[in-house]
């Protein structure tokens, strides 16, 4: 019986095959392996050699480039400018804080995580006895003003276990255990919440 043909394709040749957007008629078969691939370690490789400038283009692939309409009036008179703004002048510590964190921000985080903690506590229904569930209290802005000065302590200490950035040994005076327990702190990691869950759209609505 003869043996099929085999038939060799270049790089090129594959690559003009997938971008005519038909069905290309190569197969595995098709592609013949040299002899000196398929004596190698690696195993056998199909004998085309790498060309230059033949990957696809913009340009081959169809795709109809346009200029975006550009009017001079959009930033009419602009002059960039660098720099801080806001006069820092007799800035304390806090100031700087509260330049990135708004009041209306620790409002927002306070409100989300106690409707969350609200709706999760009631359709969970009775809880155990031994669930931390039990200790939620609702959350203030003061509160999480704290939770968000701790988490930032926390980048500047590295710790493999959560628990040790409460020990007096690592931190300055005061420490964490002055902001809040240990046990507080997960409770609100458990309810933190940023919007309400009722007002999330599903992936086919707009919005």
């Amino acid at each position: 019986m003869a043996s099929k043909l085999k038939r060799k394709f270049s790089v090129k040749d594959v690559l003009q095959q997938i971008c005519e957007d038909s069905e290309s008629d190569i197969s595995s078969e098709d592609i013949e392996y040299s002899d000196t691939d398929s004596n190698s370690d690696v195993g056998a490789q199909p004998s085309v050699t790498a060309q230059p400038s033949i990957l696809p283009t913009a340009l081959n692939l169809g795709f109809n480039w346009l200029d975006y309409p550009w009017e001079p009036s959009w930033l009419s008179n602009f002059q960039p400018s660098h720099g801080v703004f806001v006069n820092t002048l007799n800035f304390e510590p806090v100031d700087y804080f509260k330049l990135f964190f708004l009041e209306a921000v620790f409002n927002l985080m306070s409100v989300e995580t106690n409707r969350y903690a609200d709706s999760l506590l009631v359709c969970s229904g009775q809880l155990p006895p031994y669930s931390r569930f039990i200790e939620w209290k609702p959350t203030t802005e003061e509160e999480m003003k704290g939770f968000i000065v701790l988490h930032t302590e926390m980048g500047l200490n590295l710790h493999y276990n959560l628990q040790e950035l409460w020990s007096m040994r690592y931190l300055s005076p005061g420490g964490f255990g002055q902001v809040m327990p240990h046990n507080r702190c997960i409770l609100l990691h458990s309810f933190m919440h940023f919007c309400d869950n009722a007002e999330l759209r599903h992936r086919d609505e707009e919005g």
